[in-house]
């Protein structure tokens, strides 16, 4: 898939997908893709105002720290791919596609939304880049 065809596979889904009454489509397309989420360490920032600056100004110390930091934002602010980031970078389209491809080829996607399909693929990559920290911008909303 190249990164113009996942753009595509992306926004073929809704914004939110069927109502979300629990948590069982995102944990079964983790569940699916090796759960990632387990081995990697996480800084949930929640609220009403201020969650982006919050998290810019928290993962910048982290990165001064030294830490290998990786930051998950919604919606994006120029570009699709600084929703996704390590250390302050956006995701490479190239890595965008390869790791959308996985996640497409997941039978338990089919039922997602836009938004879990665009948290999977952030996983997958701060997994396999082995971040120490991942600042996650959490909607209360799902």
């Amino acid at each position: 898939m190249t990164f113009e065809e996942s753009m595509a596979y992306i926004q073929g889904f809704s914004k939110s997908g069927a109502p979300v009454k629990n948590l069982s489509r995102i944990r079964n397309l983790l569940e699916k893709l090796g759960d990632p989420q387990q081995e990697l360490n996480f800084i949930h920032i929640a609220g009403t105002n201020g969650k982006g600056s919050t998290l810019a100004l928290s993962s910048a110390a982290a990165i001064e720290a030294g830490f290998k930091t990786g930051q998950f934002t919604s919606p994006f602010m120029i570009r699709f791919n600084d929703r996704i980031r390590i250390n302050g970078k956006d995701i490479p389209d190239e890595r965008l596609a390869e790791l959308c491809t996985k996640v497409s080829q997941c039978s338990a996607s089919a039922e997602c939304s836009q938004f879990e399909i665009t948290f999977a693929i952030a996983l997958l990559y701060f997994k396999e880049e082995k971040c120490d920290l991942v600042f996650l911008e959490t909607g209360i909303g799902g």
